[in-house]
């Protein structure tokens, strides 16, 4: 059977609306079906304020790594035909990255202080099993989160009143207002 050129062009352009058509009404239902990536974790994290007890607060860090880890599984689980579950390993430095997203994505304006309930109020042997690996790995998080908000200050007004005299530049004072009680707002203008 013959086709002419005619014919040809319009199948075509049949077929590409079909398939912008398809492909919107999928953006549509994934845009709908999807949360935040470590949605679950990012739940864990805000149940932090809520806890009374600092080994309590431990434990809430301890299970954020929990969902941490089943949301890579659950990621991963489709692909384990093809990637072998062996080679799934999460790093340190992949791990402090997934917790300063947390960090952030959570929105918790009193982060700080509830480490610092941890840190004053449990035992040196409570923070050597991995619960307190968790606890260092979230603070050492939230100190890059505080040192990247205080370089940004630092760059917009141009002052040195929030830092130590350091050869960085980069270390808050203990003392400052802001490191206290800290805020952390996602700019959705940065997105």
């Amino acid at each position: 059977m013959y086709c002419s050129q005619d014919n040809v062009s319009k199948k075509s352009e049949y077929i590409i609306r079909d398939i912008n058509d398809l492909k919107e009404d999928i953006d549509i239902e994934y845009k709908k079906s999807t949360k935040l990536p470590y949605q679950k974790a990012i739940d864990i994290m805000n149940k932090l304020a809520s806890t009374k007890a600092p080994y309590e607060k431990m434990r809430v860090i301890s299970n954020i790594s929990k969902a941490i880890t089943e949301c890579i599984n659950d990621y991963w689980k489709n692909y384990f035909g093809v990637i072998n579950k062996t080679q799934l390993v999460l790093e340190a430095d992949d791990l402090m990255s997934i917790f300063i997203y947390i960090l952030i994505k959570s929105q918790q304006i009193d982060t700080v202080i509830h480490l610092g309930l941890i840190k004053d109020f449990t035992t040196k042997v409570s923070k050597s099993n991995m619960a307190g690996y968790y606890y260092c790995t979230l603070e050492a998080g939230l100190s890059y989160i505080i040192s990247v908000d205080k370089i940004e200050d630092f760059k917009e007004k141009g002052t040195k009143n929030s830092f130590h005299a350091s050869e960085d530049n980069t270390k808050a004072d203990d003392n400052d207002v802001n490191y206290k009680h800290l805020i952390i707002v996602v700019d959705e203008k940065k997105k």
